[in-house]
């Protein structure tokens, strides 16, 4: 019985975080991925600041959805 509840309490905490605390854990993963497409843009042939503006439009649209959306 004690360790069902141990698990219970390991999922409550991986799964029921506040994400609007962790914006800059959001901004990361979302200039993360972005940057990994841009990259591939840039390799052919896209402006390099063009690109930095992409990734900055992501993360500040990650940003704002992420802080907006309501939740659960």
């Amino acid at each position: 019985m004690k360790s069902h509840l141990i698990d219970l309490f390991k999922l409550k905490l991986m799964y029921d975080k506040d994400s609007k605390k962790d914006w800059l854990g959001g901004a990361v993963t979302a200039a993360l991925g972005a940057g990994a497409v841009t990259s591939f843009a840039i390799s052919r042939g896209q402006h390099p600041l063009l690109a930095l503006g992409i990734t900055a439009i992501a993360v500040t649209a990650t940003l704002l959805i992420d802080h907006y959306l309501p939740k659960n």
